[in-house]
C-alpha cells in the first residue's frame, strides 16, 4: 500500500489537534478518523479505512495503545 504524503500530513494534522486529544491525554480515533476523511474526501472507502489503519497502527508503535473513554448520554 502507498501513503501519500498528503494522507500522511493530513493525519498528523488530526492526531496533533487539541479537539482530538481526550481528557487522558489519549488521542480520540473517531474524532481523527472524522477529520481525516473530511479533509482527503476519499473516492475508494476501502483503501481511505486502509491508509488510516495503516497510520494509526503505526502511530500506536510509536507512542503506545491510545485507550479510548467510553462516553455515554445520559
Amino acid at each position: 500500500m502507498v501513503i501519500t504524503e498528503a494522507q500522511r500530513e493530513s493525519f498528523e494534522k488530526a492526531v496533533k489537534s487539541p479537539e482530538n486529544v481526550q481528557s487522558n491525554g489519549h488521542i480520540n480515533w473517531n474524532f481523527v478518523d472524522a477529520d481525516f476523511y473530511m479533509d482527503l474526501k476519499p473516492e475508494n472507502d476501502a483503501e481511505h479505512y486502509a491508509v488510516f489503519e495503516q497510520l494509526a497502527t503505526d502511530f500506536e508503535a510509536i507512542n503506545g495503545v491510545q485507550t479510548q473513554e467510553k462516553t455515554y448520554a445520559s
